[in-house]
């Protein structure tokens, strides 16, 4: 039972490193996605993980986005063109470092994934390859999500000057609140001064009044 379970527990932990495999693969192309449709310049970048030098990578596209005759390639590296594919070489890329790779497609057909095989190859001969997979959208989507990013800051700006105003409006009602009152607070001081009694031994003169 327990020689049954040990099997069991290996398979399960060999098909979970055969099925990360692709993942640790560090190539990758950007922008993930793009409009159908259009041309678009893409870039890939690729890590070197081995202990010798990157000297030659090669991108072969689907048919309905291949790589166009426009390229980028770093310093050093020089591009040649096969039939939906294209190699950079001449240049390195040591170990544990990586670069860029500019190229430009003419535009997808159709929306839908988009599978790129990039193979790298090394000094010593050996070869490695991974799949990049992009997407391309449909060009409404790309629009409705420029509209919406468009009419947010204007719907903000709208609400921020309503609260501004709506501010102003209850600050001004304050000041003249408070206007008010101190002039009835003035007339109220008034009125007590002229109703003060007299103060103490303070004799109050009367004319007499004269017969005629």
């Amino acid at each position: 039972m327990r020689r049954r379970l040990a099997t069991a527990a290996l398979l399960l932990a060999t098909a979970l490193v055969l099925g990360a495999g692709p993942a640790w693969a560090h190539e990758e192309i950007t922008p993930s996605s793009f409009p159908s449709g259009k041309p678009v310049f893409l870039t890939l970048t690729a890590a070197n993980e081995k202990e010798v030098d990157l000297v030659k990578i090669t991108l072969a596209g689907p048919a309905g986005a291949p790589p166009g005759e426009s390229t980028r390639p770093p310093q050093g590296w020089g591009a040649e063109h096969g039939d939906g594919t294209v190699t950079w070489s001449g240049g390195t890329v040591k170990p544990h470092g990586f670069e860029q790779w500019g190229f430009e497609v003419d535009g997808a057909d159709q929306p839908g994934p988009l599978q790129y095989k990039v193979t790298l190859g090394f000094a010593d001969g050996q070869t490695e390859q991974s799949d990049v997979v992009i997407n391309a959208v449909a060009p409404e989507a790309t629009s409705a999500a420029t509209a919406t990013t468009v009419v947010a800051p204007a719907n903000s700006a709208r609400e921020a000057a309503t609260s501004t105003s709506s501010g102003s409006g209850k600050a001004n009602a304050a000041l003249a609140i408070a206007i008010v009152a101190a002039a009835v607070a003035m007339a109220a001081v008034g009125v007590a001064a002229r109703r003060r009694p007299p103060a103490a031994g303070t004799t109050t003169s009367t004319t007499p009044e004269q017969d005629f």
